[in-house]
């Protein structure tokens, strides 16, 4: 639905000679690795492990996320949003420890 807000935007690149085949191509070729792709992995990766674990695993995208942010683009996160990403995985490992721990004395 959201890609009828950028047609206009589209249209207007492509007459004013800004967009290229070569750039429509790029563009679409970002689309699909950066969407299309990872939640295909992730839809395989649901069906194959059990649920506790796939939702540590989702957790830990942001980790994943900031260190392909220092290594490809030198941008560090501030200790605070380091902070705020381990607080989410921790909570996250947690619950699921907890669960395993629990349903093990049921």
């Amino acid at each position: 639905m959201s890609v009828l807000l950028y047609l206009p935007v589209l249209a207007w690149l492509i007459t004013s000679g800004r967009m290229t085949g070569a750039g429509l191509m790029f563009a679409a070729g970002a689309g699909v690795f950066s969407s299309v792709i990872p939640y295909a992995v992730d839809l395989i990766a649901l069906r194959r492990v059990p649920p506790r674990f796939f939702g540590v695993v989702m957790s830990v995208h942001p980790v994943f996320a900031a260190l392909a942010g220092l290594i490809l683009l030198g941008e560090a996160l501030r200790p605070h949003e380091w902070l705020g990403i381990l607080i989410v995985v921790s909570v996250n490992i947690l619950a699921v420890t907890r669960q395993n721990s629990l349903s093990r004395t049921s």
